[in-house]
């Protein structure tokens, strides 16, 4: 990912971003969480029971998202 082409989706320039991020990795970690969000609507519903089961609808859900948003 360039920030040069993610300004360009946006419709700004890329350095623009850095307005709003100080850096490239910062805005790389805001893009995961927004993704985590979305795969985890109830972190309290997702985390009940065993580790394990918890841990299996956590990868159901983002591969859910992940499917919705394929790469272009």
């Amino acid at each position: 990912m360039s920030t040069r082409r993610l300004g360009a989706a946006l419709g700004v320039q890329g350095m623009t971003l850095y307005h709003y991020f100080p850096t490239k990795a910062a805005l790389l970690d805001g893009m995961v969480e927004r993704l985590l969000s979305l795969s985890l609507p109830s972190l309290s519903e997702t985390m009940r029971g065993p580790w394990t089961e918890a841990l299996r609808r956590f990868a159901v859900g983002l591969r859910g998202v992940l499917l919705q948003h394929p790469a272009r």
